[in-house]
C-alpha cells in the first residue's frame, strides 16, 4: 500500500502514518518469512544434491563385498581373542603348575623339570589356584619318588645300598625316569 492511496481518502496525516507503520510491520514480517523460506529451500536443495551424490557413489559399491569383509574382520577378531585367551590361560596354568611343584620342594632343577613334566602330562584341571586331584597325586608321587624331594630338614631323602629299600629305590628311579621321559615326550627304549 502506498501513502498516496491513503491521501486520496483525505485522512489526517497521523492516521495515515499509523496505517503505514502497521502495514510496514506486516511487510517486514512477510519479508523475513520469505527470506527464511528461501534459506531453508536452499539448504534443502544442497542436502538433496549431497544425498543424490552419496546415493550415486553407493551404486558403484560392492555391498556384498563390504559385508563379507566386515564378517571376515569379525571372525579374525574373534579368533584372535580366542587365541589370546588360550595363551593367557596356558600361561596362568603353567605358572600355577610351577608354583605347585615348587611347593613340593624338589631336590634339584632336574628333578623339578621331570616332576613338572609328569604333572603336566596328567592335565589336572586348574580351579582358582588349586589343581583338582593335584594334592592327592603329589602325596602319592612324593611317596613313590622320595629321593627326588627335599626332606623337612632341607636334605635330599636317600636310601643306602645296604638298606632293604635299596632295590625299591632303583625301581623308584626307573619309574621316575620313565615318567619324566613320558612327560617330556621322549620315546623310551624297551629293555
Amino acid at each position: 500500500m502506498k501513502r498516496e492511496f491513503l491521501e486520496e481518502f483525505k485522512l489526517e496525516k497521523d492516521v495515515i502514518d499509523k496505517i503505514m507503520d502497521e502495514n510496514g510491520k506486516d511487510i517486514e514480517r512477510y519479508k523475513t518469512e520469505s527470506e527464511n523460506l528461501k534459506t531453508t529451500n536452499a539448504q534443502q536443495k544442497t542436502q538433496l544434491d549431497e544425498a543424490n551424490k552419496q546415493i550415486e557413489s553407493f551404486r558403484g559399491m560392492d555391498i556384498e563385498g563390504i559385508k563379507k569383509a566386515a564378517d571376515d574382520y569379525k571372525a579374525k577378531y574373534e579368533e584372535s581373542e580366542k587365541n589370546h585367551k588360550s595363551e593367557l590361560d596356558k600361561l596362568v596354568y603353567n605358572s600355577a603348575a610351577e608354583k605347585f611343584i615348587d611347593s613340593l620342594k624338589p631336590a634339584d632343577d632336574l628333578s623339578k623339570k621331570a616332576i613338572l613334566a609328569e604333572f603336566n602330562s596328567r592335565q589336572f584341571k586348574l580351579d582358582g589356584e588349586m589343581f583338582q586331584g593335584g594334592k592327592e597325586w603329589a602325596e602319592q608321587f612324593k611317596k613313590d619318588n622320595a629321593s627326588h624331594f627335599l626332606a623337612g630338614d632341607g636334605k635330599v631323602t636317600t636310601a643306602s645300598s645296604g638298606d632293604s629299600h635299596g632295590d625299591s629305590l632303583n625301581g623308584d628311579i626307573d619309574k621316575f625316569i620313565a615318567s619324566a621321559m613320558k612327560g617330556a615326550g621322549i620315546a623310551q627304549e624297551n629293555k
